[in-house]
């Protein structure tokens, strides 16, 4: 695929997943508190794969504001311990053939998730064609958290997830 068509892809996704946060629909207009609450353009992070443990990087970008994260497909997965949505207005969005799985070890507490929103607003994980990879079988000190999550929700409001695969959670 061509740089050009990469890019007007990538374009044209986001666009999509930003009308889908908003709630823009071709059947009924959009609440007006919604459209008041983006009223500037989001920011778009594109982060840049990081072999072996990625976790730094995409925190580093879900860390920066209100925006959209973006994650491309690697030729391997991004390796990430626990990550955490803490802002409002935090879009991310996994390219199709990406794939976040769980680093080996850095999920100690039996309560830990891959990604954990709690308190937040307006929070958006979108990934057609892409995969949440837990450890659920593979890890031999999971056994004792079997029940943790993919994803982890807590006093969270107006959250959108679609499009996700999510595979080997608690």
């Amino acid at each position: 695929m061509s740089r050009t068509c990469s890019i007007v892809w990538a374009s044209t996704l986001i666009a999509l997943c930003c009308a889908h946060a908003v709630g823009f629909s071709r059947h009924a207009p959009p609440p007006l508190a919604r459209l008041e609450r983006v009223a500037a353009p989001a920011a778009v992070r594109f982060v840049t794969f990081a072999p072996g443990d990625a976790t730094g990087a995409v925190q580093g970008a879900l860390d920066a504001g209100p925006g959209i994260v973006v994650l491309h497909a690697a030729h391997e997965p991004w390796v990430v311990g626990p990550l955490f949505v803490r802002g409002d207005d935090v879009t991310l969005v996994l390219l199709p053939g990406a794939e976040l799985r769980a680093k080996l070890g850095a999920y100690e507490s039996r309560f830990d998730s891959m990604i954990e929103a709690r308190g937040t607003r307006g929070t958006s994980i979108v990934g057609y064609g892409a995969t949440l990879r837990m450890l659920n079988g593979d890890d031999p000190d999971y056994a004792d958290g079997e029940w943790r999550a993919a994803i982890s929700l807590e006093g969270a409001d107006d959250v959108r997830i679609a499009g996700l695969t999510i595979t080997r959670a608690g």
